[in-house]
């Protein structure tokens, strides 16, 4: 009876031996299942992760929210692949005790492939967040500078100038001055902008950004051409506005002074004095006033010009202003229409107190002297350099012409009486 219970105790101990064997078997055939299942969902995963890695091409997005929901996918499926990779080694770790050889290399290999993959992956994610941020700060400057262009353009005047008078171009001048300052403030930051875009547009493919970056810098383009061409435009009309009413000013008032004189040499043309020495001293200064008048051509010829110019830029009040300018270009007119006439006038009254013998030999004195100086100025004018000394010359040529067709009507004079005077005594008593 000892001896069964023995056996039976033995019998019992070993049942309990197999079952805990058993136990412990299926719990290592049961881990190893869940490995393999895990293994090969991981390649499953890995596998997907490589194609999602493969793609090298250029995003197409057409918002920053896309980037967004592409950024929270990417980062939503490799967390879980790596979270399935830590689940994986720590399978692997409680069957590594009965794991072949075959098995341990393939799982080295797997892991190793898994973590390149999920390195690239981060790298992935790190460029999809500087994307996304690169973005929202290009977004926010894009408003902050069509915010300012819509100040510009508000502060633009719709209509011009209804009086284009000194102190109205002054204040709309310094009206386009503060606006073109401002776009010059903000011009940096718009081309950093473009470049930001420019840089964020290599690695994605987006129309509406493309378009949206264009609109912007055409826009600025548009506006900065518009506020400085006006600037310019008006700028140009007070430069030459300011001129203009200096010139004039003098010009006119020199215009009234010389009809004056005008009316004083006619006067004196015919009267008739007695003596031959007030007779050359009114010639003498009426030559003078010829060669006054000669030397204000420039001042008659810049206000023209600077008054053809205004009307050019101007937009209103070109009335009044042709009508000045008609009105000096007619008295400069009427002034060298009736200089020839008084100065002929005026040499005659000389000729008839002079004899014809003494005339003729100051016609011949003044011939030899202007010989004389026309050989000099040859060689001289060849010389000559820059536009002083060309103007100087030409003024004194001026002069002499005006002499020269003084002494050429007395020429015609004397040569005519004498000749008249000679078939006078043929004809006889």
């Amino acid at each position: 009876m000892q001896e069964l219970s023995k056996l039976q105790d033995m019998y019992d101990e070993l049942l309990m031996t197999i079952g805990a064997r058993r136990s412990g078997l299926n719990r290592n055939l049961a881990l190893k299942s869940q490995y393999e299942r895990a293994m090969q969902d991981l390649a499953d995963l890995l596998e997907t992760g490589r194609e999602k890695m493969a793609g090298n091409q250029k995003m197409i997005v057409s918002s920053k929210e896309e980037i967004q929901q592409l950024l929270d996918k990417h980062k939503e499926y490799f967390q879980g692949l790596e979270s399935h990779m830590i689940l994986t080694e720590t399978l692997f770790r409680k069957i590594i005790g009965f794991a072949a050889p075959q098995e341990t290399q393939f799982h080295t290999e797997v892991m190793a492939q898994a973590s390149a993959v999920l390195k690239g992956a981060h790298r992935r994610g790190v460029e999809l967040e500087y994307i996304l941020e690169t973005w929202s700060h290009l977004d926010d400057d894009h408003r902050e500078l069509s915010r300012q262009l819509e100040v510009v353009e508000a502060n633009i005047p719709s209509v011009g100038l209804v009086e284009e008078s000194e102190d109205r171009l002054i204040d709309r001048i310094t009206l386009y001055q503060h606006l073109k300052s401002s776009l010059n403030e903000h011009q940096p930051k718009l081309y950093q902008v473009l470049d930001d875009g420019k840089r964020l547009l290599i690695s994605i493919s987006c129309s509406d950004l493309e378009s949206q970056l264009n609109q912007l810098g055409e826009h600025w383009l548009n506006n900065t051409n518009k506020v400085s061409k006006e600037l310019h435009r008006l700028e140009t009309i007070l430069k030459h506005w300011t001129r203009y009413q200096s010139e004039s000013a003098a010009l006119i008032h020199w215009l009234q002074s010389a009809k004056d004189r005008l009316e004083f040499w006619t006067q004196q043309s015919v009267t008739v004095p007695q003596e031959l020495e007030m007779v050359r001293d009114h010639l003498n200064a009426f030559l003078e006033f010829s060669k006054e008048v000669e030397a204000k051509s420039p001042l008659k010829s810049s206000v023209l010009s600077t008054g053809n110019q205004l009307l050019r830029l101007k937009k209103v009040d070109t009335a009044t202003l042709r009508s000045e300018l008609s009105h000096v270009d007619s008295q400069w007119t009427d002034l060298l229409t009736n200089i020839p006439a008084v100065q002929e006038k005026l040499h005659q009254l000389q000729m008839d107190k002079l004899p014809s013998r003494h005339a003729i030999s100051e016609v011949m004195t003044w011939i030899s002297l202007m010989e004389n100086v026309i050989q000099k100025d040859e060689e001289d004018i060849k010389n000559s350099v820059g536009y002083k000394a060309i103007h100087e010359y030409l003024q004194k040529y001026k002069v002499i012409k005006i002499f020269f067709l003084i002494f050429n009507f007395s020429c015609f004079r004397l040569f005519y009486l004498k000749e008249l005077k000679t078939q006078v005594m043929k004809i006889g008593p």
